[in-house]
């Protein structure tokens, strides 16, 4: 079963064990504990899950709530569409466009400069008014987290590109323990670098393909924001 995180030992065992049992390897449950940590780890710092929640713009009001399904947490939201139908009239000093546009009409949306996230609250905070009402008029992507604690590996982690990530950042964990047989400083440092390079690819895998995975909000949550 792929989504079991005891499947990962496949991958795992064979770089922490002696062909000639000159030590003994990790047992089975700690490997396992190591691949939990590593795909949570990697996760937060691939930004790899991404997600966009759209929702209405109203006249005047300039600080919104971010819904957030339950069992996410948000890690930064990256960018914010608005409609151009109900911006202010600051333009250029809080709004910008695609390049290289050239004498095309301007665009019905815009991302918007200068937001800021409360991660306390789950509010945003844009740098202007709106001057208008717009349905579904703004558009937030942001990365999130999963607590892996109690729940089997999620899609993204089962196929084998970045399981090759998770077996990474659990061998930089298994070969810092000094005081077991298995631990060696010098794979350390090897599997502590290919962890970070799986990192970036998957922050660069997320920024070019944006949502990667989408999640209705609860109806309890939906009612709680549009009461």
């Amino acid at each position: 079963d792929p989504a079991s995180w005891a499947s990962f030992l496949p991958d795992i065992i064979p770089f922490v064990s002696s062909p000639k049992e000159d030590y003994r390897r990790p047992p089975d449950g700690l490997i396992v504990h190591f691949a939990r940590m590593g795909a949570q780890e990697f996760l937060q710092d691939s930004t790899l899950l991404r997600d966009r929640f759209c929702f209405d713009l109203q006249c005047g009001v300039d600080t919104l709530p971010l819904p957030v399904p339950e069992g996410r947490e948000i890690l930064h939201v990256h960018q914010l569409s608005v409609s151009t139908e109900a911006v202010s009239l600051c333009g250029n000093s809080c709004l910008e466009w695609d390049d290289g546009c050239g004498g095309c009409e301007m665009p019905d949306t815009a991302r918007v400069k200068g937001f800021d996230y409360d991660p306390t609250s789950n509010e945003l905070h844009l740098p202007f008014k709106p001057a208008g009402d717009a349905v579904n008029g703004f558009c937030a992507q942001y990365s999130y987290t999963l607590d892996l604690s109690r729940c089997a590996a999620p899609d993204i982690l089962q196929g084998q590109q970045w399981r090759r990530a998770v077996r990474a950042y659990t061998l930089k964990h298994l070969y810092s323990m000094d005081d077991m047989d298995w631990g060696d400083k010098a794979y350390f440092a090897k599997y502590e670098q290919e962890a970070a390079h799986w990192a970036a690819k998957g922050r660069m895998s997320a920024a070019n393909h944006g949502v990667t995975s989408r999640k209705r909000i609860s109806p309890r949550s939906r009612n709680l924001f549009w009461s």
